[in-house]
């Protein structure tokens, strides 16, 4: 696609010498900027910096949602999405487009022409994308609805502490006049006070689960509850009545690979929760089911408490299988358990197709095999997205 375009491609290294004559350095989220020494060089010569983001919100003419959080913000985005998609009608502005991206889905940037000033963006937000916004968001114009799911230590080997990773997910209200919104759950906020931080002079909006809708939506757990009580209210501010509210967030499909039923096979049904890469996150996802479960668990270990995912998993599985870089320390987690509750069959693999098989002779009728990780992919995938895949793959595969 650029074989057309005076561009110079260089693979595999940064030589400083990319550096000369540089007028801009557009810095991929993913790179740390504090540890990259290519980086660091560009701002000692002088070279600004800016992101894909912040290029699009210099752009972008239309109002911007944007919602953040450490777990449930894709699915609050998608949910949100879907609510003033399908009901542009009743929305403020009648817009003739939503839109949908960040850190979800693909970059907006060529669609820039045609997004119209009275159209909708929903953007997902990571800590990464959000943590230079006091310095290289200057001039990009302030989100029209934050939003901002919850808090809990997350990516603490990039941000350094709590502290810094809650300041980069409070930098999405950065700017907001008094006439904006910042919609917040109940315990973010609390973290936010306990680290002595407070929100703008947006309208606050703080909600909790919509509890009107248990047992009524297609997605399941009460984390998803959570979900809905954010995109309700972010439904409700820009003008959609309670009933188009309700109904919408009950047809909700959900998302890939965020407690996704793959199949039901031999009386046993299969969930795919590889977007579950922080313990926290397998915690919620084992709370969804009344049922017993066979848990599939881990990936690259990184040095984050095991404790109360242990616990959890002791009340609330038949057998567990441990697999990747993480399962030894999983593995010893669930057994210091053994002196104060009964702990369930655990049993640790390398080869991850042996270990989805091993969960398919654990389980009984009834039950439900859950792949919820609980750790980052990387150690034996590319992403969550490959690993969910390969999941299904082998389950679907059953004959």
């Amino acid at each position: 696609q650029l074989k057309d375009f005076p561009i110079e491609f260089h693979f595999g290294s940064h030589p400083v010498e990319l550096l000369d004559g540089i007028d801009l350095l557009v810095v991929n989220p993913a790179v740390d900027k504090k540890k990259s020494t290519f980086v660091q060089q560009a701002v000692a010569r002088g070279i600004p910096l800016t992101t894909e983001m912040n290029l699009f919100l210099e752009r972008c003419p239309a109002r911007i949602i944007g919602v953040t959080g450490s777990v449930g913000k894709s699915t609050t985005t998608a949910m949100i999405f879907d609510l003033l998609s399908a009901n542009r009608d009743h929305l403020v502005g009648s817009p003739s487009r939503v839109w949908m991206g960040g850190n979800i889905g693909e970059s907006l940037l060529p669609f820039l022409p045609k997004i119209a000033s009275n159209d909708y963006v929903v953007l997902e937000l990571s800590s990464y994308q959000l943590e230079d916004w006091g310095s290289l968001s200057a001039n990009h114009r302030a989100i029209h609805v934050a939003v901002i799911t919850n808090l809990i230590p997350q990516h603490l080997d990039r941000h350094g502490d709590f502290l810094s990773y809650i300041r980069a997910k409070l930098n999405i209200q950065l700017g907001q006049p008094f006439d904006d919104y910042l919609v917040i759950n109940r315990q973010a906020l609390s973290a936010l006070k306990e680290h002595g931080l407070e929100t703008g002079p947006a309208h606050l909006e703080v909600y909790g689960p919509a509890m009107e809708l248990a047992g009524q939506m297609r997605v399941m757990g009460e984390h998803n509850l959570h979900n809905a009580g954010a995109a309700g209210c972010v439904g409700r501010i820009l003008g959609l009545p309670e009933e188009v509210v309700r109904e919408g967030l009950k047809q909700f499909k959900g998302l890939e690979h965020r407690l996704e039923f793959v199949r039901e096979f031999e009386g046993v049904k299969y969930y795919n929760d590889s977007k579950s890469t922080l313990p926290a996150a397998t915690i919620t996802a084992l709370r969804a089911f009344d049922q017993k479960v066979v848990l599939l668990v881990g990936g690259v270990d990184k040095p984050v408490s095991l404790e109360e995912l242990a616990s959890v998993i002791c009340e609330r599985t038949r057998g567990v299988i441990c697999f990747g870089e993480a399962r030894t320390r999983i593995h010893a987690a669930i057994q210091t358990m053994e002196s104060v509750q009964p702990i369930p069959k655990i049993l640790s693999v390398h080869e991850f197709n042996g270990g989805v098989n091993m969960a398919r002779r654990l389980a009984q009728p009834g039950d439900v095999v859950l792949f919820s990780p609980g750790c980052q992919s990387f150690d034996q995938f590319n992403n969550y997205e490959d690993r969910g895949r390969h999941f299904k793959s082998v389950v679907q595969g059953w004959a």
